[in-house]
């Protein structure tokens, strides 16, 4: 009864998958669903307290470009392909703001229709570790130095100390271009106008992580929403998790994207039902197999092994002896009879058919009946014995029986 319930338990759930499913949906963890030290939930939320109309984008991107408002691109686990660049394009150009954060981990970018793009520098091109990873933790909690930041920031969007860490430069043709962050000479955010539309480009997306975010010495949370803000940003405003949910290299996973999760939850509902219907038995249970009947060899051989531990060899040559008779057609008592050394007698008769029949000394056959004889009186036998015994019979009905067979005259002996 415990299973039933186990199973019902289980179809109930996959049914609520399909119309309720985890957040998250497997994407990178530097989405804005991450809470890890590179997730960016907690610039989700702060934008979304700020500004509210906050949403996340888990649908196509291209589609999801038709209506006006701020997109929203923070370091992506796939860059946009260049059609894709190209609806961007067209977007701003009726009026969409955008801003872009390349991936600090990978920040190498062409941007082509708006003429930016951004390099790698300092080995820009390399994953972060686990070694760097708590690395992060520790710089965010117990105020560790990292080497890796950049105080030395010079920009107009917000006033205190800041701590900007990047392995790209950007690059842009388009003169009326405004640098609203740089480290060292070197652009790091960039506004341009496109048309109605506003981009903001940053090479680095590490300002936006729950780590920079936690910083106790910096103000990088400042920065971090200023850079926002300075795209004049239009509601609603939606965080683009497309390009991580696709981006993410995926075997299994790939079946439960939100274009094919409805037809896999169908799928396993019905590898569910299936199992069910298969570990239940309908009907009264099947009454065994008759088992398998044994071969007459292995009969012989359990009824040879207990005459043996009995000691009852002669009852054993006294049945075959009878078999004997049956098979040549002998009456009983005809068998009597032995063949003296100095000549013949009238009781030697048997012993000289059977010889003449099967073609052998009558001295052999008359040994082999004599102790035949022995058996039928019920004298004991040993197993050695009984084997010889019940082995000479065999060989002389055997050869009797290839032959020419009995005659009439024979035959009434």
């Amino acid at each position: 009864m415990r299973a039933q319930w186990a199973w019902l338990a289980l179809l109930g759930v996959l049914m609520l998958l399909g119309f309720w499913w985890f957040p998250g949906r497997g994407g990178a963890d530097s989405d804005t669903y991450g809470t890890g030290v590179r997730g960016k939930k907690a610039f989700y939320r702060l934008v979304d307290e700020l500004n509210g109309g906050v949403s996340r984008n888990i649908n196509f991107l291209v589609p999801a470009l038709g209506a006006m408002g701020t997109l929203v691109l923070l370091g992506p686990a796939r860059y946009p392909e260049s059609s894709e660049w190209e609806a961007i394009y067209d977007w701003l150009l009726d009026g969409g703001r955008l801003v872009f954060a390349a991936r600090s981990d990978a920040p190498a970018v062409d941007i082509g229709p708006l003429g930016v793009e951004i390099r790698a520098v300092d080995g820009g091109e390399e994953s972060p570790t686990e070694a760097e990873t708590v690395e992060d933790v520790a710089i965010a909690l117990f105020g560790v130095e990292d080497s890796s930041c950049s105080e030395s920031v010079d920009t107009a969007l917000a006033d205190g100390g800041f701590c900007w860490s990047s392995t790209g430069t950007i690059q842009y043709q388009d003169a009326g271009a405004e640098v609203l962050l740089s480290v060292e000479g070197k652009p790091q955010v960039i506004f341009l106008r496109v048309g109605k539309g506003v981009a903001v480009v940053a090479a680095s997306d590490r300002i936006f992580t729950n780590s920079e975010l936690a910083r106790k010495r910096y103000d990088n949370d400042l920065l971090a929403y200023r850079i926002l803000a300075s795209c004049e940003t239009l509601e609603p405003i939606y965080f683009d998790e497309s390009l991580n949910a696709m981006g993410t290299p995926k075997a299994f996973g790939i079946l439960f994207d939100p274009m094919l999760r409805r037809l896999s939850l169908q799928l396993c509902l019905c590898a569910v039902l299936f199992a069910w219907w298969g570990s239940r038995r309908f009907g009264p249970p099947k009454p065994p197999a008759d088992p398998s009947h044994r071969s007459i060899r292995e009969h012989a051989v359990a009824m040879g092994n207990l005459h043996f531990k009995a000691g009852s060899g002669s009852e054993v040559a006294s049945h075959y002896l009878e078999f004997f008779r049956r098979e040549l057609g002998l009456h009983a008592g005809s068998l009597r009879g032995r063949v003296p050394e100095g000549g013949h007698t009238e009781h030697s008769r048997p012993a000289e058919l059977l010889a003449r029949w099967a073609g052998i000394e009558a001295s052999t056959v008359a040994k082999t009946l004599e102790e035949a004889d022995r058996a039928e009186r019920g004298e004991r036998f040993s197993s050695s014995e009984t084997a010889w015994l019940i082995g000479s019979l065999a060989r002389i009905k055997r050869r009797i029986s290839k032959g020419k067979g009995l005659n009439e005259t024979d035959h009434g002996a």
